[in-house]
């Protein structure tokens, strides 16, 4: 019941590929300094026509945007720079807003289930053609060089179900195929920043050798690694370290070590 619940026909919280693009673009405008703290945006009618977007898909962005805390809307004047992040709760409550299912579950389920789909890929699957995991490294290194979200969410997805695949195991398979619009979600907020992708592809790349040379033991650590610095990166407090590997226990995530 809960898995059939978690199938969002709209597709989640980010509905379209002209979203996603919306809110990158105004990132990068904000990383740049066009916009300062208390600066208003243009009107929804500007952004339509500098997108080339529906109104939909331009309101769709902002409402993020404002759940991430990087703007406020003021009834009557306007769309403006926030002073100062104001926390990630109002993401949670967007999320909370689309899915049955809290992201602290989502992110345990990944816990519960990653790290041993790992080992069991470098111990079943090392010996086949990897080649499909070396691109999706490649895609990743070349999302981060054009700057799309879009590119480098695909390229994550492809990375961990392409691991599933090779654990061989048809439960886990389907039961990430069922909360996909979740995963891609998180991914999308996870990854909004591009200095992130170059952890996130040094975490896929010692996940990938460690599969390539069948070591289960450094395929689990490593995708477990993974997993922390997610959820870091996503704000969420959980304690995992009392359910860490014994190598793994006081290993600090930050910055890929």
């Amino acid at each position: 019941m809960v898995l059939d619940q978690a199938r969002i026909p709209n597709g989640g919280m980010l509905t379209n590929g002209i979203t996603s693009e919306i809110i990158q673009r105004l990132l990068e405008d904000i990383r740049a300094r066009k916009y300062a703290p208390g600066d208003k945006l243009p009107s929804e009618r500007e952004l339509c026509a500098r997108f080339s977007a529906g109104r939909g898909s331009v309101r769709e962005a902002l409402r993020v945007l404002q759940a991430m805390g990087l703007i406020r809307v003021i009834s009557g004047k306007g769309t403006y720079i926030a002073d100062k992040r104001e926390g990630e709760g109002n993401f949670y409550a967007l999320w909370n807003s689309v899915y049955p299912i809290p992201i602290q579950d989502l992110v345990e389920a990944r816990f519960a289930i990653e790290p041993l789909a790992a080992a069991m890929a470098a111990v079943r699957g090392h010996d086949r053609d990897l080649s499909f995991l070396a691109e999706t490294l490649r895609a990743m290194e070349q999302s981060a060089e054009v700057d799309r979200l879009e590119k480098r969410v695909e390229a994550d997805v492809q990375f961990h179900m392409g691991i599933l695949r090779l654990a061989g195991n048809t439960l886990f398979i389907d039961l990430f195929q069922n909360i996909d619009s979740m995963l891609r979600d998180s991914r999308r907020i996870s990854l909004l920043l591009p200095e992130r992708v170059g952890r996130v592809r040094d975490f896929h790349r010692r996940i990938y050798q460690a599969i390539e040379a069948g070591d289960a033991c450094s395929a689990y650590s490593a995708m477990w690694q993974h997993l922390d610095a997610f959820r870091q990166d996503m704000n969420i407090e959980i304690d995992f370290a009392h359910l860490a590997p014994p190598s793994l226990k006081g290993t600090s995530t930050q910055n890929g070590r």
